[in-house]
């Protein structure tokens, strides 16, 4: 059994996953927008991951 804990950070704070999660979800979803390309959802996902706001991002990390 894993004992780390998960913690919640906007995703605005970890800008290095914003362009690995962006490319996840094009994996995942891009078949559902014909055209989209992987740098315009991670432009997307850029755009809407401030904080405080809506829309917003975050993220769940697992350990420190």
């Amino acid at each position: 059994m894993n004992n780390s804990k998960v913690h919640i950070e906007y995703l605005a704070d970890r800008e290095p996953l914003i362009a690995e999660l962006g490319k996840l979800h094009f994996d995942e979803w891009g078949r559902h927008r014909p055209g989209d390309t992987v740098g315009e959802r991670i432009s997307r996902l850029r755009a809407c991951c401030g904080k405080g706001s809506i829309p917003t991002v975050v993220v769940g990390l697992l350990g420190s």
